[in-house]
């Protein structure tokens, strides 16, 4: 669903009219909290002038939760609790200037006191679009007198909201409009009197009329709920009177409610299924919930309630209210299509006759075999309807789901563990089948993501042709890249790979890597740069949770002088078992499922020898240089537009082709040359070698200590952190060079130290004076 807001162009400012921006948000995206740095309204204006009589349309409303009703803290209302009350409304919380802040008040007798700081924040509601001022300011007022908590302040369509430096705020996401919820609970509502006292009749029995219509269409059991629930006016209403109620609403039904696009046809409701509990209690209902809802409905420890929607799994507390508040309205249906058929039978075997004129101790002997069955699963439908209206509260709500827990448990190990399947819009591909490997939605495999395009050969010419610009038209580099990117698709590592994209800035590897990103969606994941280097003080665990589950993630541009942390990049790049931990939440153990790529125009340091990291770095060579008609604005979007699922089709080869090798990829020439280069250039001891030292006298020798000291102090001239002795000591052997002990030192054989050039030191100097 969308919420738009119209923003002013600044802060604070009570006087100000104007609100020109507009901002749509989408319930389903992550939520921006910058937009609520400016004042804003719910509303569109005439010439963006707020006031009442400007007034356009809107699609939400706003109110206030200050929370001055009490000076209790329990009795406070927090995020939570406008979830609750809000079930499976969409909404946003925008904590107010004043949250968690204490408040000077001036009490009556003119003394000052001090409010305990208290939750303060703005609600901005999901509704139906609104186009009449009178209908907007009618929503607010039904909301008001269903929702009490909520601060009478904002109550017409011109009312604005403050916005706030640094703001914070949250989306909850949900199913359905405000306008819905609220008819819901006003039927209920009506539903749950079980008088209809004078003065009250029509209007009641007008709005139960229109509800039972909604529900029913202009049928025959609509009719009959319409004439039982007329049972419970005192006194009865004249039969022409019901008549006339009942056919004025009818016309409502028919120019208003059944010319709604979002109106529901009737016939979507007939369910044959019992969703009667075997008893009243709350592990009932859950059963009930596990039996019809146990492909829709997950729990684990890690990822608590996910809900099934859209053909993936994913985290949603509403969610799993949807559910169980969907489970109360087929118990309604069902209470009140037991209800209209005894109902019936009641009427035609004359029962109600008979009840009315005996003894309440009497109507069982009054009434025969026929009649009682009727009589009494009557009585059974109705009490079966009051327990039904008692579950759809709040805390019957979270009580069916707190019990339904162990029914529908799962390890959360079980998401995603089918390594190979990669779901999309259009359905699931098996990997090892490449794009022959489509099949149909399930539930079952537990995905929870998907790639935002579906594959096909559409762009393939755009992508193509990208592709042999970028990389210069080398077919064999093109090919070794299709299969290391076709390999991020596939969620267990199999290829222990550090991707580095490198090259001076517009050259196309951010266009590159941005286009796969967003074409393969939520199997993308983002770190930041900084986790991969060393230097960083904050705990790396929140940012390694983001990884679970993932198949490429992607850290972009390393500053220069970043040296990366080895252990880290060793951790996020293997197959052993990662630990972290999200913020607030218990840490966990996951097994790495993604490929580690970064790409820069700066090749971070790499400060060690270890075999076990260089084995892992590949480097990618990105050396066109975009330029004139070349360089495209926004490259990344257009690819994506013209050529997603044509990239979605190459990478999803590029894993066949991969899988096929049995991941044995072979590096063209350029990337072995890239990485020897990286290598080389990273490594301080062979240079010092070289550049330092004479190596052609076989029987020279140095005193190790020496050695390494001029070593340091060569790496300190050069900007670069120095190795280890037990680094330095490995590479000298490994050139041949070895250790011996003489007089109680230990000498190096084979090198000497190249004396100080004076001249080049002197013209040094100079240039430097100059």
């Amino acid at each position: 669903m969308k919420i738009t807001i119209y923003t002013a162009n600044g802060r604070g400012d009570e006087k100000n009219v104007l609100y020109p921006h507009e901002i749509n948000i989408d319930t389903k995206q992550k939520l921006d909290a910058s937009i609520f740095e400016n004042d804003y309204v719910s509303a569109l204006y005439k010439g963006n002038y707020r006031s009442n009589d400007n007034f356009i349309k809107a699609n939400c409303i706003m109110a206030d939760i200050d929370n001055d009703h009490s000076e209790k803290e329990s009795e406070w209302f927090t995020a939570e609790d406008v979830k609750s009350a809000l079930r499976g409304v969409p909404f946003i919380i925008h904590y107010s200037r004043n949250h968690m802040k204490d408040k000077q008040v001036t009490k009556a007798n003119g003394t000052l006191e001090i409010r305990q700081k208290r939750p303060k924040f703005h609600l901005i509601i999901a509704t139906n679009e609104i186009t009449s001022k009178e209908d907007f300011d009618v929503l607010l007022t039904r909301f008001a007198s269903l929702f009490p908590f909520i601060d009478k302040k904002a109550k017409d369509a011109a009312h604005f909201f403050f916005g706030t430096e640094h703001p914070k705020a949250e989306l909850f996401d949900g199913y359905m409009p405000l306008n819905e919820l609220l008819d819901e609970m006003e039927f209920d509502n009506a539903v749950e009197n079980k008088e209809i006292p004078e003065g009250e009749r029509n209007a009641t029995m007008y709005l139960y009329a229109t509800k039972v219509l909604k529900r029913y269409g202009d049928s025959e059991n609509a009719r009959i709920l319409y004439d039982e629930k007329a049972t419970s006016c005192n006194p009865l209403l004249e039969d022409n009177e019901l008549e006339t109620i009942w056919k004025s609403a009818v016309r409502f039904y028919q120019k208003v409610v059944v010319v709604d696009p979002s109106y529901k046809n009737p016939d979507e409701y007939i369910d044959t299924n019992s969703y009667a509990p075997t008893d009243y209690s709350d592990v009932a209902q859950a059963r009930l919930i596990d039996k019809y809802f146990a492909n829709e409905l997950k729990y684990s420890a890690a990822t608590l309630n996910i809900v099934y929607r859209n053909n993936k799994w994913e985290e949603s507390e509403s969610g799993a209210q949807a559910i169980a508040q969907e489970l109360t309205e087929r118990q309604l249906r069902e209470a009140e299509r037991l209800i209209i058929e005894y109902f019936q039978k009641c009427k035609v075997l004359g029962v109600f006759g008979i009840v009315a004129n005996s003894k309440k101790k009497e109507i069982d002997g009054s009434l025969n075999d026929k009649q009682k069955e009727a009589y009494y699963g009557y009585l059974d439908a109705k009490k079966y309807k009051e327990y039904v209206i008692k579950r759809r509260a709040s805390h019957a709500i979270s009580a069916s789901l707190k019990e339904v827990r162990p029914m529908v448990e799962i390890d959360s190990t079980m998401l995603d563990a089918n390594p190979f399947l990669l779901n999309t819009p259009g359905g699931t591909y098996d990997l090892r089948k490449g794009v022959k490997g489509l099949r149909e939605h399930r539930a079952e495999d537990l995905i929870t993501k998907m790639t935002t395009v579906a594959p096909s050969l559409k762009g393939k010419g755009v992508w193509d042709k990208f592709l042999h610009t970028v990389f210069g038209g080398n077919q064999n580099l093109i090919d070794y890249v299709q299969e290391m990117c076709g390999i991020t698709l596939i969620g267990k590592v199999y290829v222990e790979a550090f991707i580095i994209a490198y090259g001076d800035g517009g050259n196309g590897k951010s266009t590159f890597f941005n286009s796969i990103s967003h074409v393969i969606g939520d199997y993308h994941g983002s770190i930041a740069s900084d986790v991969l280097t060393t230097g960083i003080k904050r705990d790396k665990q929140a940012d390694l949770a983001e990884l679970r589950g993932k198949r490429l993630v992607i850290a972009a541009e390393t500053k220069v002088g970043d040296s990366l942390d080895e252990s880290t990049i060793k951790r996020m790049c293997s197959t052993d078992k990662i630990n972290a931990c999200k913020k607030y939440k218990d840490p966990f153990d996951f097994v790495p499922s993604h490929t580690l790529v970064v790409y820069t125009n700066n090749l971070p340091k790499v400060n060690t020898i270890d075999d076990g990291t260089w084995r892992r770095i590949i480097v990618i060579p990105f050396k066109h240089k975009f330029t004139g008609t070349e360089d495209i604005k926004n490259y990344a979007e257009v690819l994506v537009e013209e050529a997603g699922e044509y990239i979605l089709y190459w990478l999803i080869e590029g894993a066949k082709k991969a899988i096929d090798n049995k991941f044995h990829i072979e590096p063209p020439a350029e990337v072995i040359d890239a990485i020897k280069g990286y290598k080389e250039q990273s490594d301080t001891i062979t240079m010092f070698l070289q550049e330092k030292c004479d190596t052609s006298d076989k029987k020279a020798e140095c005193p190790s200590g020496e050695l390494y000291a001029k070593y340091r102090a060569y790496c300190y001239e050069m900007g670069e952190k120095a190795r280890s002795t037990t680094d330095f000591n490995v590479v000298l052997s490994k050139n041949g060079f070895i250790k011996v002990k003489k007089n109680s030192r230990f000498y190096i054989k084979g090198i000497s130290i190249l004396p100080i050039d004076l001249s080049s030191a002197a013209e040094d100097f100079e240039e430097l004076l100059k």
